[in-house]
């Protein structure tokens, strides 16, 4: 059973450049014995951002020091609310980073 939470982060395109800032909330599942454990989430932000779904890869760092890389799964443009609503899958671990 995952655990799901907010948190204030940054996404990062590959090229190390901020795309944008937002509040994104996670699904986080644990890895146990036996399980890599799992997690996804999603956010919205404003202006139109659907290069994002271009990019195959991009860092997720949450203002709490944890961070990952996501793949974007869905964008989608809003025009009377001019925002992005991205949902996105975890690639890996959401750590905090190594020094």
């Amino acid at each position: 059973m995952g655990t799901e939470f907010r948190a204030f982060g940054t996404l990062v395109g590959p090229d190390g450049v901020e795309v944008c800032r937002a509040e994104v909330s996670v699904e986080y599942t644990a890895p146990t014995e036996g399980t890599l454990g799992e997690w996804h989430g999603g956010f919205s932000a404003t202006g139109m951002l659907m290069h994002l779904i271009q990019s195959p890869t991009l860092r997720l760092r949450l203002d709490d020091g944890r961070e990952g890389d996501v793949i974007v799964t869905n964008a989608n443009y809003e025009s009377q609310s001019d925002s992005t609503h991205i949902l996105f899958q975890g690639s890996g671990g959401l750590d905090a980073p190594s020094d």
